[in-house]
């Protein structure tokens, strides 16, 4: 039973790490989006928030862990709950769909090409979670039971890890602020 909890707990935070990905996306991907009508603090506290979550459920995701079941049956309705909350944003925010009207496909095409997938910022978050992700996890492991000598290889390691990610973001954000002066 526990390895069935294992997996049921591993595809909970696949989910969840997938829809909020994809929620972030859909909602700071746009330059229109009905989030920055309410202000600075306010979409700075909504990204913050969705960022935590999916930090968590991908790092649970990468240590394979297995939790007590109230907490898989938890994780399992918090990725049934963003999967639909992301499915509704999309519908309702970025298509646009009126009550009782079915959607076209050209709708959905049109909208989808305007949420900026390719740009750097995105990959820049993406590339913020895994790191932020594999920091957790390798401090779990490296702090674990370790002696001082294995101590200093480990903290190499991650100081690399660590900086070649930062880089990257440092590149992604040059090249986000050199696209956006271009317009």
């Amino acid at each position: 039973m526990n390895t069935l909890d294992t997996i049921l707990n591993a595809v909970a935070n696949t989910f969840i790490f997938a829809s909020i990905l994809s929620l972030i996306i859909f909602t700071f991907g746009r330059t229109n989006s009905v989030i920055y009508k309410y202000g600075t603090i306010q979409s700075y506290l909504v990204k913050i928030a969705l960022i935590v979550v999916s930090l968590g459920s991908l790092s649970n995701l990468l240590t394979l862990s297995t939790p007590p079941f109230t907490e898989i049956l938890l994780n399992l309705g918090l990725a049934g709950l963003f999967t639909w909350a992301t499915y509704f944003y999309y519908i309702i925010n970025c298509i646009g769909k009126k009550p009782n009207v079915p959607i076209k496909e050209q709708e959905i095409i049109k909208e989808w090409k305007k949420i900026k997938i390719g740009s750097s910022w995105i990959f820049s978050l993406i590339a913020q979670l895994l790191n932020a992700a594999f920091v957790f996890t390798i401090y779990q492991y490296t702090f674990g039971n370790v002696s001082l000598k294995d101590l200093k290889g480990k903290l190499l390691i991650l100081f690399i890890s660590i900086l070649v990610v930062q880089f990257w973001n440092f590149y992604a954000i040059i090249k986000s602020i050199k696209s956006n002066n271009k317009r």
